[in-house]
């Protein structure tokens, strides 16, 4: 989340979003973000980082 240039934001959090929404699947919720890593890892831009980062605080509680 240091990064100026991250993975598209918006499909991982709308993904996390639709995750939590099915009985709190967690598992595909960590997968979303680790996919997010890894597309951002590998050179994919077009996100915004702090857009992610106030999601996981808001949606999972994990302030970063």
């Amino acid at each position: 989340l240091a990064r100026e240039e991250v993975a598209p934001t918006a499909p991982a959090i709308d993904g996390l979003i639709a995750a939590l929404a099915n009985d709190l699947d967690t598992v595909t919720a960590l997968a979303i973000i680790d996919k997010w890593c890894v597309d951002t890892e590998t050179g994919i831009i077009g996100g915004n980082a702090g857009e992610l980062a106030r999601a996981l605080d808001l949606y999972l509680g994990i302030a970063l």
